[in-house]
């Protein structure tokens, strides 16, 4: 993942997916303790113009 942001690519080149993928890559990234994961964070937060972590979503079941 380090060196396809490194060209300037998504992580699409090896995880697929639309937005999922970038969280797969997180997850991967926490799984291996990536030294880097901090970057990753940073790297998805700036994909979106709002960080996700700031959103919050309620669900109700019927």
């Amino acid at each position: 993942m380090d060196e396809l942001v490194a060209f300037g690519e998504y992580w699409t080149g090896i995880l697929c997916g639309g937005v999922p993928h970038l969280f797969e890559g997180l997850i991967i990234s926490k799984l291996c303790n990536d030294p880097k994961m901090d970057e990753k964070i940073e790297y998805v937060d700036k994909i979106f113009p709002q960080k996700i972590s700031q959103n919050t979503y309620q669900i109700t079941l019927n």
